[in-house]
């Protein structure tokens, strides 16, 4: 009987890997802006994972290597990964050091995309309720920086979610509060609290459009820098947001029309402030527009070409951007996968 027991055991177990290869190349022509500072950013990060899963449970650990092109390769950034993850048709949970691909939201204003490229991990606890493609729920709490002789600790808590109560109107919400806490030299502690609201139709596939989506929201920020201010500012503004796409090629434009949401940039950068730079204006306006292609949307491929423009208020500037991602892994060579089910048609056709 225990030998059955055991053997049903092995069985229901499942050796697990994958190889995570995403690279980006953003060139930023950021000269005329005041509020924004020109770079070119090209690099890549490979992340092999290896674990068992058993029964919608997971353990997998790995590493994550960074390398700036161009750079030395003694210069490489390698952390290492691990996480316990829980899967089913609902819901995801994982804990630990997690790969940031999980986090379905996150917007320009919360995680501008060097953030989301260069920490590329969540350190803590991830929670999501995914009832369908559409409609979702997510928290997660990424401890960004621990308590040392010399520093002290900074997190995040952020959460986001969708729901679609018809089939072409939508809302959509993010909240983030990050505590941030200085170093034993400035001492500065800093409450940053980020509240986006907002609602919109999705008219995609009822016109001739692929996508077609409109929204409007309330940008509010909340902050208190403890130490040298004492007091809370409330920068807030309007944000409306609008794409649209065919035949893979899209628009999507955000325009914000407010106050300055980062007052403390000047002190703090952004190592408090994990939103694109450009929502710091003092112009009462910043508009984002992105013109793209993006041929390869799925879980395991992702390449997107994209040519984007910023208005800080006084100015234009632009900005190249190329993202591409590949995860090959152990359910690609399954029968029932989708990406061997659709190899297998092309090569019947």
């Amino acid at each position: 009987m225990l030998g059955i027991l055991l053997s049903a055991s092995l069985s229901a177990q499942e050796f697990l890997w994958s190889v995570d290869v995403d690279m980006t190349f953003d060139n930023r022509e950021y000269g005329k802006s005041k509020y924004n500072w020109p770079q070119t950013i090209f690099g890549g990060y490979i992340n092999p994972l290896v674990g068992l899963g058993w029964r919608g449970n997971s353990i997998q650990v790995g590493v994550s290597a960074l390398r700036n092109f161009g750079a030395p390769t003694c210069d490489m950034d390698v952390n290492f990964l691990f996480f316990y993850n829980y899967r089913d048709s609902r819901f995801n949970v994982s804990a630990g050091i997690i790969p940031r691909r999980q986090v379905k939201g996150g917007s320009e204003a919360f995680f501008c995309d060097s953030i989301k490229f260069f920490d590329n991990t969540i350190d803590g606890l991830l929670l999501q309720y995914i009832p369908d493609d559409k409609n979702y729920i997510e928290v997660f709490c990424d401890w960004d920086g621990h308590q040392t002789a010399t520093t002290r600790e900074r997190f995040i808590v952020y959460t986001s979610g969708r729901y679609y109560p018809l089939s072409w109107l939508y809302g959509e919400y993010e909240l983030m509060m990050h505590h941030h806490a200085g170093t034993s030299v400035d001492g500065g502690v800093v409450d940053n609290i980020w509240l986006y609201p907002r609602v919109g139709v999705d008219l995609g596939g009822r016109l001739w459009f692929d996508k077609l989506k409109l929204s409007a929201g309330w940008l509010q920020a909340v902050q208190n820098d403890r130490t040298y201010v004492g007091h809370y500012v409330k920068p807030h503004g309007v944000q409306v947001e609008a794409r649209v796409e065919k035949f893979k090629l899209g628009l999507y434009n955000t325009l914000y029309m407010g106050g300055c949401l980062m007052p403390y940039y000047e002190s703090y950068a952004s190592s408090l402030y994990t939103g694109s730079a450009f929502y710091r204006t003092r112009d009462d306006v910043y508009n984002r527009l992105e013109a793209y292609w993006h041929p390869f949307q799925n879980e395991k491929f992702d390449l997107k070409v994209s040519s984007v423009h910023h208005y800080d208020g006084v100015k234009w500037c632009s900005q190249q951007l190329i993202t591409f991602r590949v995860i090959i892994d152990n359910d690609m060579f399954k029968k029932d996968s989708p990406v061997r089910k659709q190899l297998r048609w092309r090569k019947k056709k």
